[in-house]
């Protein structure tokens, strides 16, 4: 760990570098201690540290001079559906179509635009010229209710991921 942190150093003497942090309410011990660590050693350095959390978690540095903190709120009604409208394109969505999706995606941008997505791809509707149209009624399970069940079947299992190219797993017990 004491590597990392002199490796950040230097090249925060050498250039500004950003550092980020996503998901921080996952974080495992080891590194939450690295986290504690690059917000109290860089404090006068050139290092923006952006960190992404739930509000559940309590980062490191509150209160400090050198710390925003900055709260992204949940997507009201109207900007769900303006984003609903924009990943669609220059084609309107069937009204029900979109007020199931803004329903069920509870303002989080990522579940708007991924469930929006899916819905495109899904087969449910048929492109005309600039529209999209609903042949039939909307099944009852057509548009997921989680973000879970939304990406139950993609390419790799929970918990497996890829970051720099490099394969991990993570088995939450």
């Amino acid at each position: 760990m004491e590597a990392l942190l002199r490796q950040l150093e230097g090249l925060a003497h050498q250039q500004p570098v950003v550092v980020v942090f996503e998901d921080a309410h996952w974080i495992d011990p080891t590194s939450r201690e690295l986290l504690d660590l690059i917000v109290e050693r860089t404090r006068s350095l050139p290092v923006l540290l952006i960190v992404t959390f739930r509000p559940e978690f309590h980062p490191p540095g509150t209160g400090q001079p050198q710390v925003t903190m900055l709260a992204l709120n949940r997507l009201d009604r109207r900007d769900r559906t303006a984003l609903v409208a924009q990943i669609a394109g220059a084609k309107a969505l069937p009204d029900v179509v979109i007020e199931q999706i803004v329903n069920r995606t509870d303002g989080v941008p990522l579940f708007v635009e991924e469930l929006t997505k899916s819905v495109l791809e899904s087969g449910l509707l048929r492109e005309e010229r600039d529209r999209y149209v609903l042949d039939q009624a909307l099944p009852p399970l057509a548009i997921p209710t989680s973000f879970a069940r939304l990406t139950a079947g993609a390419a790799r299992p929970p918990g497996v991921g890829t970051a720099g190219g490099a394969n991990w797993r993570c088995d939450r017990t």
